[in-house]
């Protein structure tokens, strides 16, 4: 039997994909939000949540309730049958006019070292062995309710996540996700360190064209907040929100890099939950876990993953998707270098249960992903 290339997540995210090659479903929604002439051809950018109304919006959305809830529920698997309809019906609506919507650059993988160093966090020290800069990001498509794992990375804004594309944008709906936020250190429920509703997705243009190469994505995030239980004029339970500052400011940002070589020891994050292939669940994605390894090449034509990057042994399931791989990490810190995100799993024993992840490859194409959207700032 051949491997099984099986998407982390719990959106389009959390969706567990077999099989299905997607397609944007039309070119020109996606492709009018790039903002100016001065984004580089390989950014695509959307906004989020931008107006205070909409933020406010997205905040009052992911009440405590809400997201317990959402904290409770099971990432679930897409239908292939289903998907791979879906990609049918995109292509025949894309048609010439996806093919000439965009003018991809094609990035050799990078020979040039390039790394950007971690930021500790301002507000107080980091004492916990894990990273408090890793948590799960929320989100809708449509009318379901997803989540992912993701990381703070240090920015000139000190407002930046990095995850994975599809857990920022809806391949078959052609469009960023609605009601993203992000809430680091996440436990059993918790948001000891805030929510940080995002502002704008910036990604890379292969991306909404179903090239894992680039299956990552940053999101700039406005000052996050706390939900703390309060009573009202009346005496009721409720909630007001605090303000608790930029992100890199409370949690730190994680360093990033490119141009490793395919074989660098990374150690990878994430809050998986999903089934294994043969239905087990060892996962509940209430905790953070973790696995590690010599990293490799690794390909899949069925993804149009050219310039991968796996971990053997590692056996996360839906809902790590998006989680950081960190290298020369410091677990007195907890921070390290990004040089990798969880994208998808395999089961290359084929005995139903996964035995690796992989990434895409972090080169020049990154870099430029990057430098945009470390630049901007929420206002």
């Amino acid at each position: 039997m051949s491997p099984r290339a099986r998407r982390l997540t719990a959106a389009l995210a959390g969706l567990l994909v077999v099989g299905a090659i997607v397609v944007p479903a039309s070119a020109g929604a996606a492709y009018a939000l790039a903002p100016s002439a001065r984004v580089p051809s390989a950014v695509l950018s959307f906004p989020l949540a931008q107006s205070k109304a909409h933020v406010t919006a997205v905040e009052e959305f992911w009440k405590p309730d809400r997201l317990k809830k959402a904290d409770d529920s099971t990432p679930k698997t897409a239908d292939p049958k289903a998907e791979a309809a879906s990609s049918a019906a995109a292509a025949r609506s894309a048609g010439n006019t996806a093919a000439t919507a965009v003018t991809a650059v094609t990035n050799p993988l990078s020979a040039a070292l390039w790394t950007v160093q971690p930021a500790l966090p301002t507000k107080k020290p980091a004492t916990s062995t894990s990273p408090a800069t890793v948590g799960k990001v929320y989100f809708r498509t449509g009318q379901k309710e997803y989540w992912c794992s993701a990381t703070a990375v240090r920015a000139q804004s000190r407002s930046l996540v990095a995850t994975a594309g599809h857990c920022a944008f809806d391949l078959r709906q052609n469009k960023a996700v609605d009601y993203w936020v992000f809430v680091p250190a996440y436990r059993e429920g918790s948001q000891p360190e805030g929510i940080y509703v995002g502002h704008t997705l910036t990604m890379h243009t292969d991306y909404a064209k179903g090239d894992y190469d680039y299956d990552y994505a940053f999101i700039t995030v406005h000052r996050g907040f706390k939900w703390e239980a309060t009573k009202d004029a009346k005496g009721q339970s409720t909630y007001r929100k605090v303000d608790v500052g930029l992100l890199q400011d409370q949690v730190g940002g994680q360093g990033i890099t490119a141009g490793r070589g395919a074989s660098v020891a990374a150690t990878a994050f994430g809050y998986p939950a999903g089934p294994q292939p043969d239905g087990s669940r060892p996962y509940n994605g209430h905790s953070l876990k973790s696995c590690a390894g010599q990293t490799r090449k690794v390909g899949s034509p069925t993804y149009l993953l050219d310039r991968g990057i796996a971990i053997k042994g590692c056996t996360f399931t839906a809902g790590a998707s998006g989680g950081p791989w960190l290298i020369v990490y410091n677990p007195a810190t907890g921070t390290g270098l990004l040089n990798g995100i969880n994208s998808l799993s395999w089961n290359r024993k084929a005995d139903g249960k996964n035995d690796e992840i992989s990434s895409p490859y972090f080169n020049a194409s990154t870099q430029i992903i990057y430098n945009y959207a470390q630049s901007l700032k929420a206002a």
